[in-house]
């Protein structure tokens, strides 16, 4: 099976390149927050994976498509006095799920 190595971002903290990883004092006294990178990523926030020639077909596709005609799935629900959704917008042309993050939504 042929496979193609691609970029996509980091699923590991939501896609995040640097994270908090404390407080500190400056010079001056003033706090503030220290960040580090994801290690994972090593602050790049993409990671390299391997996908078939028809996974990244349909990748290509997603990619190139307007996403003119969208629909949504899901619904609300309710569960021991909490409220929660799992409503996601799908493009109906390409089949592309808008609330997921893609690589093109960090460029």
């Amino acid at each position: 099976m042929l496979k193609v190595h691609v970029l996509d971002y980091c699923p590991h903290y939501d896609g995040q390149a640097y994270l908090p990883s404390g407080e500190v004092v400056d010079h001056l006294g003033c706090r503030y927050m220290r960040y580090a990178p994801c290690p994972h990523c090593s602050g790049g926030g993409t990671l390299g994976k391997w996908v078939s020639l028809g996974e990244f077909a349909k990748l290509l596709k997603q990619e190139l498509c307007k996403h003119n005609h969208t629909a949504t799935q899901g619904s609300i629900h309710f569960s021991a006095g909490d409220v929660w959704d799992n409503i996601q917008e799908v493009c109906i042309g390409c089949g592309a799920n808008l609330d997921q993050k893609t690589l093109g939504d960090f460029i």
